[in-house]
Formats: C-alpha cells, sequence, structure tokens
C-alpha cells in the first residue's frame, strides 16, 4: 500500500523528472571540458576567498580524473530509475549548474558532501517547488521569485538561529569563541576552504541544526553558493554559447 501513497508517488514523480532533464547538463560539459582543455581557457576565480581549479585540469584534488566524474553523472541520471541517489546528494535543476562548475574546478567528492548539507538541501527544495506550481516552471519561477532574494532569507534565517544559540551558552570561553567566530564571517582573513574540506563537511551533515557548529557550517555553505551563483552561470553561458550538442561551434578559430 506504500506505493499509493502521495508521497511515494511524488517522490518517484521527482526522482524520474531529476534523471530525464539531468543528461543534458552533464553531457554537455563533459564535451565543453575537452575544448577547455585544448584551448586552456578558465575562469578568473582571483575575487573568491577560497580556491578553485582551472577549468582546464585533467585531474581533480582528490586525485579522479574530472570527466569520470561528469560521466559518473551522466550515468547516475540514466539509471536513476534503479538508485535515484543523485536525489537524496541534492543535485537538481537548481544545482546543475554549482554541480558543475565544482566538479570542472576540481573539487570532486567533496562537491556532493558541499551540495548535500541540510541548509542547501532546505534552499533548493523551497526554490523547486516554486517552479512547481500550477501553470508555472522553473523559469517563470526565477521572474516571480529572485533566487538571490530566497538565499539571503535563507542567510539570515540561519544567522538568526546561529545567534540564538550562541546566547545560550553557559560557558563564557565558548561563547567568546563562537562571537569572535562569527564576527570574522566574510572577512579576508577567515579561512573559508574549510567549507570544502571534507572532514568538516561530514561533521556538518551529521550535526545538522543542532549544534552551533552545524549551524555555523550551513550559514558558512549557503554564504558560498551566494558567491558561486554568478561563476556557475559563466560556465552555463559559456557551454550553451559553445553549441556543442547542435555542432555550430564554427569552421575556423575565430569562429
Amino acid at each position: 500500500m506504500y506505493e499509493l501513497t502521495p508521497y511515494f508517488q511524488l517522490r518517484r514523480k521527482q526522482e524520474f523528472s531529476i534523471g530525464k532533464s539531468g543528461i543534458g547538463p552533464f553531457a554537455l560539459n563533459i564535451t565543453n571540458l575537452a575544448l577547455t582543455q585544448y584551448a586552456h581557457l578558465t575562469l578568473d576565480f582571483s575575487e573568491l576567498p577560497f580556491t578553485m581549479g582551472n577549468l582546464d585540469e585533467v585531474v581533480g584534488e582528490d586525485g579522479n580524473r574530472i570527466s569520470d566524474w561528469l560521466s559518473a553523472m551522466v550515468n547516475a541520471h540514466v539509471d536513476v530509475a534503479k538508485d535515484p541517489y543523485v536525489f537524496d546528494l541534492n543535485i537538481n535543476s537548481l544545482t546543475y549548474n554549482y554541480t558543475n562548475l565544482l566538479l570542472r574546478a576540481g573539487k570532486g567528492e567533496s562537491t556532493f558532501l558541499f551540495l548535500a548539507q541540510p541548509a542547501l538541501k532546505e534552499y533548493a527544495s523551497e526554490y523547486n517547488n516554486a517552479g512547481g506550481l500550477y501553470g508555472n516552471n522553473l523559469r517563470n519561477a526565477e521572474k516571480a521569485i529572485s533566487r538571490t532574494k530566497m538565499l539571503d532569507k535563507y542567510i539570515n534565517n540561519y544567522r538568526a538561529i546561529l545567534d540564538s544559540m550562541i546566547i545560550n551558552i553557559e560557558d563564557e570561553k565558548q561563547k567568546k569563541y563562537w562571537k569572535d567566530t562569527v564576527k570574522n564571517i566574510g572577512k579576508d582573513d577567515f579561512d573559508w576552504n574549510i567549507v570544502f574540506n571534507k572532514e568538516y563537511q561530514k561533521i556538518a551533515l551529521s550535526e545538522g541544526k543542532t549544534t552551533v557548529r552545524g549551524v555555523y557550517f550551513q550559514l558558512l555553505s549557503l554564504m558560498t553558493m551566494k558567491m558561486l551563483e554568478p561563476y556557475a552561470q559563466e560556465l552555463s553561458d559559456l557551454v550553451k554559447m559553445s553549441r556543442i550538442d547542435t555542432k555550430k561551434f564554427g569552421n575556423t578559430l575565430a569562429t
């Protein structure tokens, strides 16, 4: 009888929809990766407070080939009916561009530990659900609901949660430590690279909203996503402009 429940039916619909829509973005990035490697083309990540690899790299930070990760994503969407794990990893219409950007910038396994953070799942779920209204779609949802505005709302929510948890800390040393740490968010001297540190990511996944450390990491994840948004869109535009899927990328180098 469980298979007849609305929850089961809705989840299956979401899983199959992701499988259908996710093949194209990753398949196009595989071919575009070859072009960027050939031309040594990349994005300027110098303004970001954390390190990102060049888009023409062959191997990522985890020692695995970047093309293998992209191919794995294509296979995962093709076989989504057998094992819909991409659904649990928070890979969907909102996060396709981020996933491709992070994989191609060499983040490898930490890409999925980042996207699966509870705060990012909440944000993606609300945003994607806004595009599932009757007579609506994601393109219309982008016009009706500012993605940046919604992301800012989540950032503010998690700031408020963190502030309230810090106030309730009884140990004065711990309270001072977290107050000082929170003050450094957004400043140049803060170590933003912990956002893509797998050990920190795993701890944050297990703690979620239950600890100050967990909420703090969720806040960092949301802020990191906001920083990455223009770069993810730039890469997406680059892939679209190369028009790989229609084989219209020109007969000469200039074209």
